[in-house]
């Protein structure tokens, strides 16, 4: 290699050695922050939504699931499994008790009274009772105060009625060993008489139908973990005892109001007396004045629609940037926290009525 072929060697290698300026080095650094900067800002930003939209997802699916279940419950309202001419309830003191006293009022409510420790402390209380038709037990013989099915998964204290189309009888069952029930009287509540008729000895034809009564009362109560819930009370065991599951979790209040027939003479149709506000409460259809009818029983049989209000919050906190403002039941209110809430409304027509 000549001269100055090694000169240019030797420049090209103290070239290769030579560092980045303090300058670049800082433009470098700062393109890189900036770099950093915004896609933090993107990921801050969609985490936030992110959060946000799954919040109101989940109270939207809480929603749905309630109304499911309680527009279930009212749209069978009273229904029986077929119509009938007669009837009777032979659980003793039946009318003395929201869970026996089908017959004569299936559904009620009860208002809001900011009591402790009752089901009405949080919210109104909903009462719907009808026959469970999805499941039938099909009568092969009445005889002695016992039915005789081909089989069944009842147990001793359920809450029955049976019916041939023509007569219903409301009992609880005195005794349940597959494949019979026995409806004799005694127990707790218990039955006056293994007599189902009107008045009387009443024998149910073979295929005539049991299903069990269904008896439900939603209400808005504190859960174990201190979260606001929706709740279900249900007769459950050998005593038919009201007995609460809990069904949603982060339902703060709920309302329940009614759409009424107030015609002097029924025609089935619901009336708005109040353009302002068509829809009635509990206590007004209880009380005598606005709607027709001698008895509470009497008035309430003139609802024909219900109106279902929740409102529903997240379980989580700091969900929103700041403390949320939402009017509910005709109330505008600044929240304490920062949870995301919603008011959800659904009516449902009774389909017997």
């Amino acid at each position: 290699m000549n001269t100055d072929m090694r000169m240019i060697a030797q420049h090209r290698n103290r070239f290769s050695m030579v560092g980045m300026s303090l300058v670049e080095l800082m433009i470098a650094m700062t393109l890189g922050l900036a770099v950093v900067a915004a896609v933090g800002w993107v990921y801050l930003g969609t985490s936030k939504a992110y959060r946000t939209q799954d919040a109101l997802a989940r109270l939207q699916e809480g929603a749905r699931y309630a109304f499911e279940v309680i527009g279930n419950d009212l749209r069978m309202t009273g229904t029986t499994g077929c119509s009938y001419r007669t009837s009777t309830n032979v659980i003793n003191d039946y009318d003395t008790r929201w869970y026996t006293n089908f017959l004569e009022q299936p559904i009620s409510s009860d208002e809001t009274d900011g009591g402790t420790g009752t089901v009405t402390e949080l919210s109104d209380a909903l009462r719907v009772l009808r026959a469970d038709v999805s499941t039938e037990y099909v009568v092969q013989s009445d005889a002695g105060g016992v039915f005789t099915v081909p089989s069944h998964n009842l147990a001793s204290g359920a809450l029955l009625l049976a019916t041939d189309c023509d007569h219903v009888a409301v009992f609880q069952a005195s005794s349940a060993i597959s494949p019979t029930i026995g409806h004799g009287a005694g127990g707790t509540p218990g039955n006056s008489t293994d007599e189902l008729g009107s008045g009387g000895p009443y024998i149910f034809a073979a295929g005539s139908r049991i299903y069990r009564l269904s008896a439900s009362t939603y209400y808005i109560a504190t859960n174990p973990a201190g979260e606001p819930s929706l709740f279900r009370l249900r007769p459950i065991g050998t005593s038919a005892t009201p007995t609460a599951e809990e069904l949603i979790e982060g339902v703060e209040d709920m309302q329940v109001s009614f759409g009424v027939d107030t015609d002097a003479t029924s025609d089935g149709e619901a009336n708005m007396a109040d353009p302002d506000e068509p829809y009635l409460t509990g206590d007004q259809i209880s009380a005598a004045g606005i709607v027709p009818g001698t008895s509470p029983q009497d008035r309430w049989a003139r609802v024909i629609s219900v109106r279902i209000s929740l409102l529903m919050r997240t379980v989580e906190n700091n969900v929103v940037p700041t403390a949320q403002s939402y009017s509910y039941n005709g109330t505008t209110t600044t929240a304490t926290d920062r949870r995301l809430r919603k008011v959800f409304t659904h009516v449902v027509k009774l389909r017997n009525r």
